[in-house]
């Protein structure tokens, strides 16, 4: 019996740590697949992104002109990304509901992104900088409401592009944007191109479709197959996990099989003891690493839960997968070969009482 709950044990353990691990890892990684798009869930294949620069260091393209542009196509979805000290400082045309980081905050209403209300959504990062702690938030002269705040390790915050283009109408409208109108992004593209020029030829535009982006950057591909090789580690260690975990039940699959278990129910019956025990330790151990980020203990941030938990469950998912089915032909194997033990066993003892 204690041979048994240590085999049993150890099968636990293994799956524990190897959702902790995984919970961790997508905490870590999260943050990096989002870094430069942190809003391309509200994207689509559509979507440009495009750069306006001025040729002499001053454009007489400024925020009058876009703010018209942006009046007379009211069916666009626009964003205009800021680079700050540290991270990224973006405006939204439209409701921002869709971004992963404001999940966790308030987000602006319709009525706040049609009037341009001086309103703001920042990170904590932002808010734990400011020396006073009031509802107001100020940057470049202007002073925004503090309407929702959001767990991010990055120093962004989001308000409506109205609001901005409004309150400083003669700056130039230079730096990277985003352009969304569905099927018909590339015209109105073309359009705005062409709207830009009449007004400052000098003002070059730049463009590429934004979601490929997305690729994974050398850094990446680095993760990825590092990845890799701990996954193939990890599928033989799982392997030998799963033979030692057999070794101490061959005493239970003998018991039951006198009894008159088929091979069948003995391959059922050990499957799915293999996987409760496998659902137990990955519990067991996600809920450690949720403790773990709730508190900070690794210095990680807390993550965006959503997009951790689909990555967690899609790693657990596979290598789940692939332990029954590791479990299964192993499974049939021991039971195989028990079988042919006993067999060899039986005959033994025929023919030695055949002796006699």
């Amino acid at each position: 019996m204690r041979q048994l709950l240590h085999h049993s044990a150890m099968l636990l353990l293994f799956f524990c740590i190897i959702s902790f691990c995984c919970m961790l890892s997508s905490a870590a990684i999260t943050p990096i697949l989002t870094k430069q798009y942190p809003y391309a869930s509200a994207m689509s294949k559509h979507t440009i992104q495009f750069e306006t620069i001025a040729a002499n260091g001053h454009s007489a393209f400024t925020n009058r002109y876009l703010l018209q542009f942006i009046l007379e196509n009211t069916e666009i979805t626009l964003l205009r990304e800021v680079p700050l000290s540290q991270g990224t400082e973006f405006f939204s045309l439209k409701n921002p509901s869709d971004f992963y980081e404001l999940k966790n905050g308030l987000d602006f209403t319709n009525n706040d992104m049609l009037k341009g209300a001086n309103k703001i959504v920042l990170s904590k990062t932002l808010l734990d900088r400011q020396s006073i702690h009031t509802n107001w938030y100020s940057h470049e002269g202007m002073n925004y409401e503090i309407i929702g705040v959001y767990q991010s390790g990055v120093s962004r915050y989001y308000v409506p592009l109205i609001s901005v283009l409004k309150n400083a109408p003669d700056l130039p409208a230079t730096g990277t944007f985003y352009l969304d109108g569905a099927d018909n992004t590339t015209a109105i593209f073309e359009k705005l191109k062409a709207y830009i020029a009449s007004i400052d030829a000098t003002t070059s535009v730049s463009s590429r479709r934004a979601l490929s982006g997305v690729l994974p950057s050398s850094d990446l591909k680095a993760f990825f197959l590092l990845a890799g090789g701990v996954s193939v580690l990890l599928l033989l260690n799982m392997h030998y996990v799963l033979a030692y975990w057999l070794e101490g039940r061959k005493t239970e699959i003998f018991i039951r099989w006198l009894t008159g278990a088929t091979n069948k129910k003995l391959l059922f019956y050990l499957t799915s003891r293999y996987l409760l025990l496998a659902w137990i330790g990955a519990a067991a151990g996600i809920l450690c690493a949720s403790l773990c980020l709730k508190y900070r203990l690794f210095l990680l941030e807390p993550p965006a839960w959503e997009q951790c938990i689909i990555m967690t469950g899609t790693g657990l998912g596979i290598t789940l997968l692939i332990g029954v089915l590791l479990c299964i032909l192993t499974v049939r194997q021991t039971i195989k070969h028990s079988n042919h033990c006993l067999l060899y066993t039986s005959d033994a003892a025929d023919e030695a009482r055949s002796v006699d």
